[in-house]
């Protein structure tokens, strides 16, 4: 690094500039963005002034990059970047985003880790000097070649780029079409309606609507509870929005069910977490039960469906934070989720929102795999074409 590289330092006064800090997963962001406010305070006066095509490595720990990550500046022309950070610029033989992407690779990770003195300090940045951090060293091609690679590596990462955004804008899209397609409290219709439906929605309890029982969980002394064929959920397993098809490592017999509180939960259930952290919801693709940290909505067939009651998480949630009762932590019970007042259209619209729903979800779900897709491309060159 010595070699090729050479340190940028201090600034010229002006207090003016875009304030930036380094994230590992985002690259380059703005205080105000990164962490809602601007969080130099006087140690602002101290910044490095950056500029446009200078490099950064943040030596903080973080599981992105356990041995801190380099980046360039791009976007601005000029910027103030934390003096903690070590800022250098290469010459004119070498290209930035070729060094840039090197540190990327993570093969420089075994001796960063060399010159580490000791574990992170308490400001969470690794011990690791300026001096040091320039003894690192790297196999560099001819400058042509360094260009060419940083050019490819650009074009994924735009093309990478445009496909997040698109997937932004579908999901952005999507919650429009759930905030719009659903009655509000003080309407009887949505503002956007399923071609051929004109009906006012009814106003009804969810209990009317759904079965709804709690979890339990089996006699941890008994084996036979514990190696069976059913699956057995947690909240810890659950996130939101998910659809359910994966396995759980806790399964119980269908032998010994009748002798604990657990209940097997026909396809099509939504769970509903009703204890620390109400709300998140998942439909069962399989046969499951769960424990004690769930009701489950099990919707009566012509009254409700699976995936239109799924769609009224936000209302349920509301619901669910304010109607619960506990001192250590808010819970409700199935009883008091029952009285849920829940405003519904009949069931051919439910199905036809659902199916809507369902449509854009496959959309958003094909668009991260195009991603994932692109993300592992990206990978494989970063360790094909570096030494």
């Amino acid at each position: 690094m010595g070699e090729i590289s050479t340190r940028v330092k201090g600034n010229d006064g002006r207090m003016n500039l875009p304030i930036l800090t380094i994230s590992a997963k985002h690259g380059w962001m703005t205080q105000s963005k990164r962490f809602s406010t601007n969080i130099a305070g006087k140690e602002q006066k101290k910044y490095t002034l950056l500029k446009k095509e200078q490099l950064s490595y943040n030596h903080g720990n973080s599981k992105a990059a356990i041995y801190g990550t380099v980046f360039k500046l791009s976007d601005y022309d000029e910027a103030l970047v934390p003096k903690v950070y070590h800022s250098f610029q290469v010459g004119n033989l070498n290209d930035a985003t070729f060094v840039e992407q090197y540190f990327h690779t993570k093969k420089i990770d075994r001796q960063l880790r060399r010159f580490i003195s000791s574990t992170a300090r308490m400001d969470g940045l690794l011990n690791i000097t300026f001096s040091d951090f320039m003894h690192v060293q790297f196999f560099i091609p001819k400058i042509k070649e360094q260009k060419n690679i940083a050019l490819l590596l650009i074009k994924i990462n735009h093309l990478i780029s445009l496909q997040q955004r698109k997937l932004d804008l579908l999901k952005r899209l999507k919650k429009g079409f759930l905030q719009k397609m659903f009655a509000g409290s003080k309407s009887k219709k949505p503002l956007i309606r399923i071609q051929g439906f004109s009906d006012n929605w009814e106003l009804s309890n969810l209990g009317t609507l759904a079965q709804i029982i709690g979890g339990g969980t089996p006699n941890t002394k008994n084996p036979k509870y514990w190696n069976g064929s059913i699956n057995w959920y947690v909240p810890a397993e659950l996130y939101k929005g998910e659809i359910y098809t994966s396995h759980s490592r806790r399964t119980i017999t269908e032998l010994g069910l009748q002798n604990c509180s657990a209940k097997v939960l026909p396809v099509g259930t939504v769970l509903f977490t009703s204890r620390a952290g109400i709300g998140k919801t998942a439909i069962l693709l399989r046969e499951a039960t769960t424990n004690q940290g769930f009701q489950s909505i099990i919707p009566k067939k012509g009254k409700l469906d699976s995936y239109f009651a799924f769609l009224l998480t936000n209302q349920l949630k509301r619901y669910g934070e304010t109607h619960g009762a506990g001192s250590t932590f808010i819970e409700i019970s199935g009883k008091e989720l029952s009285k849920a007042p829940i405003k519904l259209p009949s069931i051919k619209e439910q199905e036809r929102i659902s199916q809507f729903n369902q449509r854009i979800d496959h959309i958003v779900s094909y668009q991260q795999i195009r991603i994932n897709g692109f993300n592992v491309i990206k990978k494989f060159f970063l360790q094909q074409m570096f030494i």
